[in-house]
């Protein structure tokens, strides 16, 4: 009968609305708002879930870019994006990383090798242009409270008090490779020294802060990434010349601060101990019998490698998607023979050296420039402002020593942590001028 009903060409869309229960045409007016709303609170169940799940990454992921696209209002994040440099070179970066497939032999890793910057980019683009103003501390929250859960797990792992199949309590990162989890802990505890400045209220608020500060710092040096704690060690000079006035006193006071707590950290973490132990052990390896294979001599074997590779394709790379067959073919040439055992490794080692190998100085470029719009990015807000600069100096220093976008955790807590203060830094100012 229903079906009779709406055959008849007089029917009111009201009454089609009310047979059905659904009032279509506000279902169709306030669809935006809706996909907005929806976008918002994915977005902070997201940054929970950051530090914690894979699947939490994929399917968050995947949600915001439906619920981007459900909300349309094309035009106006088109106007928004045009007049953000940001944007405009990661487009760039990736189109010509498409480009490079031209020159590329192996499409199949090339397809693989892109696959990151494709699905985990368009972060910055959605959180930009959609994300509410009064969410944005939520995010934050979220995100360390997602650290926080993972601090409990990796502390209960350290002291053996439960256990996690393939995480050792010498080396407790849960959820991620240590290398991945030390940038994790890096950013979150400068994030949280930065929110200690910043906060002007309650002391006891400043002291759970305070409190939880140690716990992460702690955490990141009972871990054995060596990244996130070189990146760390750095990032924090400049995040306390953001906030102190800049004079010798200050700066002898803070080199002495940080000094303390490495050595404090040398002399109480057994795996922080023996990973700068390590060091001087490989060192010394490669100096006495030349032996490259081990982790201080692979990067620096691999370096030696790639920086060949580099001076025979200097400006367009040999293709994103031949860096390891390029590895593997100079290791075969006199000279390099030595180094064969890197051709076990899945990547270059560094992102530096794998950015030049797969697109040359044209990519290096491209991606250097997407780092320098995000900190020149004009804002009237201090936080987002000092996390710009945190980010991006913790990831220029782990590229050093990791092909960090080449890994799900970090590229993801990179596109989607620069979203977030893109859009801090949109809100805070008073004119159109990005």
């Amino acid at each position: 009968m229903i079906e009779s009903v709406i055959k008849d060409k007089n029917i009111s869309k009201t009454s089609l609305s009310f047979l059905y229960g659904v009032n279509l045409e506000n279902f169709k007016n306030h669809r935006a708002k809706y996909a907005n709303i929806a976008l918002n609170y994915t977005a902070i169940i997201f940054a929970f879930g950051l530090p914690l799940s894979r699947g939490a990454i994929s399917i968050g992921t995947a949600l915001l870019l439906i619920f981007w696209i459900l909300e349309g209002d094309y035009k106006n994040k088109y106007n928004k994006i045009k007049s953000s440099k940001v944007h405009l070179f990661i487009l760039l970066f990736i189109a010509y990383l498409f480009l490079s497939f031209l020159w590329s032999d192996n499409l199949n890793r090339a397809f693989k090798n892109i696959l990151n910057y494709v699905y985990y980019f368009p972060h910055v683009f959605i959180l930009f242009t959609s994300l509410q103003k009064k969410y944005i501390p939520m995010i934050l929250s979220a995100f360390l409270a997602g650290i926080f859960l993972s601090e409990i797990i990796s502390y209960g792992i350290f002291f053996e008090w439960w256990h996690k199949e393939g995480v050792s309590p010498t080396n407790p990162s849960p959820y991620m490779h240590h290398i991945s989890y030390s940038i994790f802990l890096a950013f979150a505890s400068l994030l949280i020294l930065n929110r200690i400045f910043l906060e002007q209220g309650s002391k006891i608020i400043k002291t759970i802060l305070w409190l939880f500060f140690f716990t992460v710092t702690t955490n990141l040096f009972i871990n054995g990434g060596r990244t996130g704690q070189l990146a760390f060690s750095i990032s924090i000079f400049l995040l306390i010349f953001l906030h102190i006035k800049f004079s010798l006193k200050n700066i002898l006071i803070s080199i002495i601060t940080v000094f303390s707590l490495l050595i404090v950290a040398y002399l109480i973490s057994p795996v922080f101990k023996n990973k700068v132990n390590l060091i001087q052990t490989d060192l010394i390896t490669i100096k006495q019998s030349d032996n490259y294979d081990t982790s201080i001599g692979g990067r620096i074997a691999m370096q030696k490698v790639a920086i060949s590779i580099i001076k025979e394709n200097p400006i367009f790379g040999v293709g994103i998607g031949d860096d390891t067959k390029s590895v593997f073919a100079k290791t075969q040439e006199k000279g390099f023979e030595k180094f064969t055992f890197i051709n076990r490794y899945t990547h270059l080692h560094n992102q530096y050296l794998q950015t030049l190998v797969q697109g040359g100085l044209i990519a290096l470029i491209l991606l250097l420039l997407i780092f320098y719009y995000i900190i020149k990015f004009k804002s009237n807000d201090k936080e987002a402002t000092n996390l710009a600069i945190v980010l991006i100096f913790i990831y220029l220093i782990g590229f050093s020593a990791e092909p960090l976008l080449a890994r799900q955790f970090p590229i993801s807590l990179f596109t989607f942590i620069t979203g977030v203060i893109l859009s801090m830094k949109k809100h805070s100012l008073d004119t159109k001028t990005l």
